[in-house]
């Protein structure tokens, strides 16, 4: 198995979140204001980039055979009986192909990777979602992306994400026009299933506490999440963040957390040219929900981040004053500065 660098440069991603200051052992504080200046949008983008290089994993199968594969965190890929590869003009592929997959089921890997559990529900407002599993499956020779006839069956370990839920469903990757997202994109998940895809399998174990994997059939690589909606009754509010001076939405990135779901992380909208970034036009953090608020941006090549706790009560503001109260990490450090929150 080997591991791709391979990816082409990001568009410009937009960011938001998190939580009380906390360091771990691979962080490093900036000295002074001096040490931490505002990025360009290049230099915060080229992070998530990274960090999806660095999860890329890549298994080279028989075209003809179409082998399983198990991914580094328990992710079972197979190929129905049917199933084959072809090039975009439709003809066959023969030979050696490469399989590549990303894993991510920690909130930690979703911001690195900027890919959090943001929705967008069929009304075309935006929802919360929690999830099981989100995956990056594609097929390449020589550099070419291939496409499927046929189906690939997806098994994601429930254990990863805290057992079986009924609720999960598949989720796509869509772009702000409406079009698949690829590896490279900045994308917010929609309702997926139908059209040759599903998910997911119901609980029949023999114990009855859960079937010990999701799986998933899909017609077409790409992005999917194993999600459902957040469904929390409580009133909702709206919660604002106030970033130093010299950052705003192309440089860096605020994100919020739940207490008690670590498998969600949501985001807030930003604009241009301004330090302040909130929940949009919509209602939807929960009045009475523990939380952190985390703001990531790049220094020097690594990610630099603040953490501040929040329980809402109601048009919240949290303001991150200074440049100088940042830590300093690389990508697993901020990873797991993340995991270890509530």
């Amino acid at each position: 198995m080997n591991h791709l660098s391979k990816l082409s440069t990001f568009a410009l991603l937009a960011f938001t979140l998190t939580a009380t200051s906390a360091c771990q052992d691979t962080s490093r504080r900036s000295d002074s204001g001096s040490d931490q200046q505002p990025p360009s949008a290049d230099a915060f983008a080229s992070l998530a980039l990274d960090a999806r290089e660095d999860l890329l994993q890549s298994f080279t199968i028989d075209a003809d055979t179409l082998d399983t594969v198990v991914g580094e965190q328990g992710t079972t890929i197979s190929f129905s009986w049917n199933a084959g590869l072809t090039y975009p003009d439709g003809s066959p592929v023969t030979g050696d192909v490469n399989l590549e997959l990303i894993e991510i089921y920690d909130r930690g890997s979703m911001l690195v990777t900027r890919m959090p559990t943001d929705g967008r529900l069929p009304s075309g407002e935006p929802g919360q979602l929690i999830s099981g599993g989100e995956h990056y499956v594609n097929a390449t020779q020589n550099g070419e992306s291939l496409e499927l006839n046929g189906h690939f069956f997806l098994e994601a370990p429930t254990d990863n994400t805290g057992g079986f839920d009924p609720q999960m469903e598949l989720f796509r990757a869509e772009t702000e026009d409406g079009l698949a997202a690829g590896l490279q994109d900045n994308s917010v998940w929609v309702e997926g299933s139908g059209n040759g895809s599903w998910c997911c399998n119901d609980d029949e174990s023999d114990t009855g506490n859960g079937n010990p994997f999701y799986t998933l059939t899909s017609d077409q690589f790409g992005w999917s999440n194993i999600d459902r909606w957040s469904n929390d009754p409580r009133p909702k509010t709206s919660v604002t963040v106030e970033v130093p001076e010299g950052w705003d939405i192309t440089n860096c990135a605020i994100y919020v957390t739940d207490d008690i779901q670590p498998n969600t992380l949501t985001t807030l909208t930003g604009a241009l040219d301004s330090p302040i970034f909130d929940s949009g036009s919509f209602e939807r953090i929960p009045v009475g929900l523990a939380m952190h608020v985390i703001l990531v941006t790049e220094n020097d090549g690594d990610w630099s981040y603040g953490i501040q706790n929040l329980t809402v009560e109601g048009d919240d503001t949290v303001v991150f004053a200074s440049a100088e109260d940042l830590s300093v990490t690389d990508s697993q450090g901020l990873m797991d500065a993340l995991n270890a929150l509530p």
